[in-house]
């Protein structure tokens, strides 16, 4: 049992900082669940699959993506349930085993920025490259459409961006405030 003041403090706290960790990680569980499992989501990722067959590995990635946030939500709401209990019970052990968890979790995420910091610009040269390969048939840029819209852009490349134009997908204004995503 707790006592003082201070201690009361300290351990209401850290109780309420790992619940809220305990909901953050169960809200991204459960967007990232649906997100998987809505038909409408799939269906239209099986669409792109069709029109951009030789870009599968890359829309495969997107699943990997879903999966991923599916069990990083998972361990996020593990790890804050494991500190409310140790807070609330005033368990060592799941205190312990709480404290080795967030180290690993830690580690990983300096190795996770190192990676990505690593491999920046290979991200940007393949964007690029998807990006540049847009403008080749009307009904691929039917789909940037709303993005351009919401951006207020005309064509995500240089490149593309003439395409557009000539295909008319670009309002008046948005010739006049075209903004270029790479320069």
């Amino acid at each position: 049992m707790v006592h003082g003041c201070g201690n009361r403090t300290l351990k209401f706290l850290f109780f309420t900082a790992n619940l809220l960790t305990c909901a953050f990680g169960a809200l991204l569980f459960g967007i990232s669940l649906w997100a998987y499992h809505d038909e409408n989501f799939l269906q239209k990722l099986e669409k792109v699959q069709e029109i951009h067959k030789e870009y599968s590995p890359e829309l495969t990635q997107h699943q990997i993506g879903l999966w991923l946030l599916i069990i990083i939500g998972a361990s996020i709401f593990l790890v804050g349930f494991l500190g409310c209990c140790g807070a609330i019970c005033e368990s060592t052990k799941l205190l312990v085993l709480f404290s080795i968890i967030v180290l690993i979790l830690a580690i990983l995420e300096v190795a996770s920025i190192v990676l990505i910091i690593a491999g920046k610009d290979q991200f940007k040269n393949a964007l690029y490259n998807l990006l540049s390969k847009t403008g080749e048939s009307e009904d691929e840029m039917q789909h940037f459409k709303p993005i351009e819209d919401l951006f207020q852009c005309c064509g995500p490349t240089n490149e593309t961006m003439i395409r557009y134009i000539e295909n008319g997908l670009c309002e008046d204004e948005l010739r006049n405030k075209v903004r270029f995503l790479f320069s």
